[in-house]
């Protein structure tokens, strides 16, 4: 049955969260009263409690009303949330307080943020309960799976008048639908055997027995590359680019195409060896040599596509990436026209998806 003076309340809750840098809450209501205009300070007494004490469909807590003076400590709701598109189900917990008109609600920490409820209803000096829930920053750390996660906290609003055990149904619903999009890693190259740290490759060279009394050499080297669109791989389609730093080295005579390695303060071609870059092309299964400075672009819409579940440098849930292994090859040269010692380079790999 419903009461004169009392309130139901529908509310929509939409955040989106990003895995790396969480809120320290989501706010649901804050310093929310339960009743209208009226001056029945019978409301001083209302309590929000759940439809079930173990069912967390709709929000797991007391069924009946809990009142123990001005304050009551925050207390511990269970709700589902469902990420529809993942098949997936996760229990959280919503923490609330409920205070008098004349105290502090608190969300977050219980002493990081602090609502004064009158500020919401000023017409009476009459004595009213206030609401504020909310879901805290280490419950959201629980949403480890990128997508929409929905949620419906449904409570009624019951009164115990005084000190006695007599409660009244006000016959009003407290709703909040809540929807929380999260956010996963952002695009990026991830390369599994340095998932910390930039690769360092050899191009293992080595003399070819046999050739002229060993005088030339060439060289090969794989490393495992996979690309994350940033959402599970469902980008249409992605550009590469592959371009190496010259710096100060001389690369007259270079072959259109190739990269380069160079010696420290060494500016002639003698200084430099050269080396030809392929990968695995993830549309064609086959693998691809790339130009130095030339942009590939490629349809990943199509099924065929290969893909692959990596866990990735920070995050704690499985992401899909796109397989595209890098094979570095130096093509024969003859030992005695470079000169001795260690040489190094910069190769940069730029990785555009598509944002549809």
């Amino acid at each position: 049955m419903s009461s004169a003076g009392a309130v139901s309340r529908t509310t929509a809750v939409s955040e989106t969260l990003d895995m790396g840098s969480l809120p320290s809450y989501v706010s649901i209501w804050q310093g929310l009263v339960s009743r209208d205009s009226s001056t029945d300070t019978s409301h001083a007494n209302d309590s929000l409690v759940c439809q079930s004490y173990s069912d967390a469909t709709y929000g797991a807590c007391n069924t009946s009303s809990i009142f123990r003076g001005t304050n009551v400590t925050a207390s511990a709701i269970t709700l589902t949330f469902t990420n529809a598109a993942r098949g997936r189900t996760q229990k959280l917990t919503v923490r609330a307080n409920r205070c008098k008109y004349s105290s502090s609600c608190y969300a977050g920490s219980d002493t990081d943020y602090s609502y004064e409820p009158w500020n919401g209803f000023k017409g009476t000096e009459a004595v009213y309960a206030a609401f504020t829930y909310w879901i805290p920053n280490s419950e959201l750390a629980k949403l480890t799976t990128t997508g929409t996660w929905t949620a419906t906290l449904w409570l009624s609003l019951k009164n115990k008048a005084g000190t006695s055990n007599a409660e009244t149904d006000r016959g009003q619903t407290w709703t909040a639908n809540i929807t929380l999009t999260v956010k996963g890693p952002s695009a990026q190259i991830y390369f599994p055997a340095f998932p910390d740290s930039t690769p360092s490759v050899n191009l293992n060279l080595s003399n070819l027995p046999g050739s002229d009394n060993n005088t030339r050499a060439s060289g090969s080297n794989t490393l495992d590359m996979c690309l994350y669109d940033g959402n599970d791989s469902t980008s249409s389609s992605m550009t590469l680019l592959f371009e190496d730093s010259v710096g100060n080295g001389d690369t007259t005579g270079r072959n259109s195409g190739l990269f380069s390695l160079f010696q420290y303060n060494v500016t002639v071609p003698s200084g430099r060896l050269d080396y030809q870059v392929s990968f695995v092309n993830p549309v064609t299964g086959s693998p691809q040599v790339v130009a130095n400075g030339i942009p590939i672009t490629l349809d990943t819409r199509g099924s065929g596509v290969a893909t692959r579940n990596v866990l990735l440098p920070g995050y704690a849930d499985v992401y899909v990436c796109i397989p595209a292994p890098l094979t570095f090859t130096t093509p024969e040269f003859v030992l005695s026209s470079k000169y001795r010692g260690n040489y190094f380079g910069t190769l940069t790999v730029t990785y555009t998806p598509s944002t549809s």
